[in-house]
């Protein structure tokens, strides 16, 4: 298969073996180590240069998202845990679009919650599962480049060069100046 179809299959599959993971996994308990993470993102936000109605929505979403579903042991199941990041990486991504400078930092607060998140399920996952999950994740990101490359103008039916490649690369590098692609 090529072009859009092999782009399509690659998501389905990365899909599939993320739920397949999580799956595995009974529940997320929360651990000291993502409570401090939480913690500390929520006090840089706190203190950082964001006007107070920004700070309140990323304290909102925080709410909502976590602490709002997990349940009496500080737990959740997996499958909420899935809907949870899920839902903050695509907040993430929509604020980190946004034209304005206060939207694009809560957006990458959320990024980075997000990410606080995936390191929390890949330890309580345990052994069994961790390197499927951190296998799964790293995959999602490669297929981000491949889906992107698929889009340029020149990638007639989704086949694309290794110049499109290289372009999605350095296009979705969100270090200063793209200084992680140079």
């Amino acid at each position: 298969i090529e072009g859009r179809a092999a782009v399509e299959h690659v998501e389905r599959a990365l899909g599939d073996a993320y739920e397949g993971a999580v799956r595995g996994i009974k529940g997320v308990k929360a651990d000291g180590q993502f409570l401090n993470e939480l913690s500390n993102l929520r006090k840089m936000v706190q203190t950082g240069p964001m006007p107070d109605a920004v700070k309140q929505q990323f304290d909102a979403v925080l709410v909502a998202q976590i602490q709002g579903k997990l349940q009496g042991q500080t737990a959740m199941t997996s499958q909420t845990f899935k809907q949870v990041e899920s839902e903050i990486g695509r907040l993430a991504s929509r604020y980190g679009a946004d034209a304005s400078v206060d939207k694009q930092l809560l957006g990458d607060a959320l990024q980075e919650t997000q990410a606080a998140l995936r390191r929390w399920l890949e330890r309580a996952a345990g052994p069994q599962y961790s390197a499927d999950i951190k296998a799964a994740n790293a995959g999602w990101a490669e297929f981000k480049r491949m889906q992107r490359a698929s889009t340029f103008l020149g990638a007639e039916d989704g086949i694309f060069s290794p110049a499109n490649y290289l372009n999605a690369v350095k296009a979705l590098d969100r270090s200063k100046d793209k200084g992680g692609f140079a």
